[in-house]
């Protein structure tokens, strides 16, 4: 665990009291949804079976009861279960991520200095949108013949209206947050993707 402002890892500590307990001496005193919140990882491991249908719908219901500003619901779900359709899906979607990788790293994996410099400079002028990080999985991907969704049973597409009253962006991101908690509690594994 990151503390952002502290710049240290530290255990969960609900009470803010700087507790050094692990994980395991607070968990009694914390409730269903904090053990769910700390509990939670990214998952890039899936078992080859099927997610049951009654999952899924409670998923989704978790989604769509998500606070949105003025109750808007500025997302829609697409729910992909089939195999050949995700693939085709990874396949299209590394065409485009493939020249975005390209255009930031050379054919060696590596930069040149001009690419550095640019790249510098985007990334001070355009925080967030220039991150290097996504350009690795980019890089894993194209390496692991087109592998976005690590071979997941079901992905499921959250699309935002940008039309949306407010910040359509939080609300999708709550959204997103209130389907992998419930996931999770639900004993399936997550991982969030963004293209």
């Amino acid at each position: 665990y990151r503390g952002l402002l502290e710049k240290r890892m530290a255990a969960p500590d609900p009470t803010g009291a700087g507790e050094t307990k692990g994980y395991k001496e607070i968990e009694p005193e914390l409730t269903e949804v904090e053990r769910g919140i700390y509990t939670r990882r990214s998952n890039r491991l899936f078992r080859k079976k099927p997610v049951p249908r009654e999952l899924l719908q409670r998923i989704l219901e978790a989604g769509r009861f998500a606070p949105s500003a003025g109750n808007c619901q500025p997302y829609r779900f697409i729910v992909i279960t089939n195999q050949d359709v995700i693939k085709e899906f990874e396949r299209r979607s590394m065409r485009v991520l493939r020249l975005l990788k390209n255009f930031y790293l050379s054919s060696n994996g590596k930069r040149s200095l001009l690419k550095t410099i640019i790249f510098s400079i985007a990334s001070y002028m355009m925080i967030n949108k220039m991150d290097p990080r996504p350009i690795t999985a980019m890089e894993k991907a194209d390496r692991m013949d087109n592998k976005i969704y690590f071979d997941a049973p079901v992905v499921i597409l959250i699309l935002k209206d940008k039309r949306g009253v407010s910040n359509p962006d939080l609300d999708a991101g709550i959204c997103s947050q209130n389907m992998v908690l419930a996931a999770h509690s639900l004993g399936l594994g997550t991982c969030y993707i963004s293209l």
